[in-house]
């Protein structure tokens, strides 16, 4: 099924044992969380089509039973993930009326038939058991927490806000700690800590059956970790100077006071969501909101278009919208603007010219008009956003067509594997929405072994070196690229070596010329050019005009070809050529061996060494032309 708008996953997550008096009221609460959220999800187009929200449920009894339920009543598409076959699943219910809703959810939700079983993310299980003795199940459970936690943007946790009772468990408060600070085994996350804030979690506080009765109440909850790093350090300082730190600076509280600022565990607690939480949604939002019309034509990343399932069919589909917006609506626009501007400064700058040299007094009107047009399309062009979403759009193209290649070779693994996880941390800092759209598809997907011949895929996406009559992929991108922007690279080096002659040369002339005009007012004879040359114009005035307009002309290639960075575009395509010719090379060599076909881990390797190379240049670049801001120094 073609999901055409990125959806906003809220998960669930608590106690199987919640007291039954205490249902209606939680619910109540769980209905108003999915409320605020779809508030935060409105459409910013008048007449526009809202962001979906969708659940991601285990529907385990008690908690996540509770918040399908609320999910149903709100009309919310609902999507299953369990920690293990649906048979085996059925049997940890307790509950028989339970297990009955479960039997009666599982027809309902959106994947019916196609039911997500979490894959096993950390892969340390024995060594798991061996350390905190973890059972087979808990183990499961303990990735389908992962899971539902790095597949969310929002996670309602039913949870009484007490600390984990084992290291390595697979509770409520295990999953809010994976969502809030990826705290599980798993070295792709070394460096994603909670620094790259990506998800937040909403708390409905629920006690369970033994504990005393409690106000339910909610709040908006998240991790702060340079704060939590500011206490470290401290607490090392006291360490270095003796003194005890058992209870140093430690707030832990279970019910905040709704006057302040307080917190749970090592958490943020507040009734309205977190900043960066809002900034991700109204991004999605945003994209979603962008018009965008399907056409058909030639297949883009794949030609075999039909045989792709739905997952790879939605990555295809919104790197074609990403890549149309980017380029059609604002690369297109973002390039007239930078000539509009450079034009109209350029006669500014000319207008001014002939005004101050010629006197020709009127002409400070048409250079007050050009000066007020440039102004206008500065604004209007800022207001549009075009050099923003040239850059923002640019970014989800190559995340998404990166993560289509990746899917098509890693197959089975294509859940667990995102790309925007292989970008350098300043990266992830700034397309933490796009990780997780491209999850958001994940949940929202059906998907499919890979049965596709990974050399194809590989040589669709490299590019073959072997015959240079049809060579493809981003090899064959970057060698018709060099081509064109290596003529405009010429081409601005040519006018710019030529203005620098022409320049040399004029000074050389005006020198020559107050020489010689010298020289005759010493021998008492008049400047041989003052009245007979120009005797409209004296001759510094004109040659000062001719100097002016190569600093003009100057300036209109500066602010145009130079903004344009034909010579730093030729430059990435040459080291990009380099890159994809030498992988493809060791791809055939490694094939020859037969190594890499046997081995998975190695294909994996190869595969993730690609993709992170791609995507940070593409996050190199995108820093780059986000210097060059429709901006104009007069």
């Amino acid at each position: 099924m073609l999901q055409e708008k990125i959806p906003i996953v809220v998960g669930v997550t608590g106690h199987r044992n919640i007291v039954e008096e205490d249902k209606p009221a939680l619910k109540e609460q769980i209905i108003a969380a999915l409320k605020e959220i779809q508030a935060l999800c409105k459409s910013k187009v008048k007449g526009g089509e809202d962001t979906p929200v969708v659940m991601l449920n285990a529907f385990a009894e008690g908690a996540d039973i509770l918040c399908a339920e609320a999910a149903f009543e709100l009309g919310i598409d609902v999507y299953a993930v369990f920690p293990c076959e649906v048979q085996r699943y059925r049997k940890s219910f307790e509950n028989p009326e339970e297990l009955k809703k479960f039997d009666e959810y599982c027809k309902k939700v959106k994947n019916s038939g196609d039911f997500i079983i979490a894959p096993d993310i950390e892969k340390d299980k024995e060594w798991m058991q061996k350390e905190d003795k973890i059972s087979d199940s808990s183990y499961e459970y303990r990735q389908l927490g992962i899971y539902m936690a790095e597949h969310s943007h929002i996670l309602i946790a039913l949870w009484d806000g007490k600390e984990p009772k084992t290291k390595y468990g697979c509770g409520a408060v295990e999953v809010v700690k994976f969502a809030l600070e990826h705290s599980f085994l798993d070295k792709d996350h070394l460096f994603t800590p909670a620094t790259l804030n990506q998800s937040a979690a909403i708390w409905i506080k629920a006690r369970r059956k033994s504990d005393p009765k409690c106000e339910i109440t909610k709040y908006w909850i998240h991790d702060n970790f340079i704060e939590r790093a500011d206490k470290l350090i401290k607490e090392e300082r006291q360490k270095e100077q003796g003194e005890d730190t058992s209870n140093a600076d430690r707030q832990v509280i279970e019910t905040p006071h709704k006057a302040e600022k307080k917190r749970i565990l090592n958490y943020v607690c507040e009734n309205t969501p977190p900043e960066f939480l809002v900034d991700i949604i109204n991004k999605t939002v945003e994209y979603n909101d962008e018009k965008f019309e399907f056409a058909g034509g030639k297949p883009k990343l794949w030609k075999k278009v039909d045989e792709l399932d739905d997952y790879r069919k939605n990555i295809r589909y919104h790197y074609i919208k990403a890549d149309s917006i980017s380029y059609n609506k604002n690369q297109s626009k973002y390039n007239l603007f930078l000539m509009l501007l450079a034009v109209f400064a350029s006669l500014v700058a000319f207008t001014f010219l002939i005004y101050d040299d010629a006197s020709l007094h009127f002409m400070i009107f048409p250079c007050a008009i050009f000066l007020a047009v440039i102004i206008a399309l500065t604004v209007y062009g800022g207001q549009k956003g075009y050099h923003k979403n040239y850059i923002k759009y640019r970014a989800v193209a190559e995340a998404l067509r990166i993560q289509f290649y990746m899917s098509m070779c890693l197959g089975e693994k294509t859940v667990a594997s995102n790309a925007c996880e292989l970008c350098s941390w300043t990266q992830k800092v700034d397309i933490g929405w796009i990780g997780k759209a491209i999850q958001a598809l994940a949940v929202t997907s059906s998907q499919k072994l890979s049965a596709y011949d990974c050399s194809e895929v590989i040589k669709t996406w490299i590019g073959s070196t072997k015959d240079n009559q049809a060579v493809q992929g981003q090899l064959g991108y970057h060698k018709k690229k060099i081509a064109v922007n290596t003529k405009k690279t010429v081409l601005h080096e040519r006018i710019t070596k030529g203005l620098l002659i022409g320049t040399v040369v004029l000074y050389a002339l005006i020198c020559g010329l107050e020489i010689a005009s010298y020289i005759c007012i010493c021998l008492g004879y008049a400047s041989f050019l003052d009245n007979t040359l120009l005797p409209d114009l004296p001759w510094r005035n004109a040659l000062a005009i001719v100097l002016g307009t190569f600093t003009v002309i100057s300036l209109l290639v500066s602010a145009y070809l130079g903004k344009c960075s034909y010579d730093r575009k030729k430059d990435d395509n040459e080291k990009m050529i380099s890159l994809y010719a030498t992988s493809y090379v060791r791809w055939v060599e490694l094939n020859k061996n037969e190594y890499i076909v046997s081995d998975n881990e190695a294909k994996e390797k190869f595969v993730k060494e690609i993709a992170r190379e791609e995507i940070v240049e593409n996050g190199i670049w995108c820093s780059y032309v986000n210097e060059n801001k429709l901006e104009i120094e007069v």
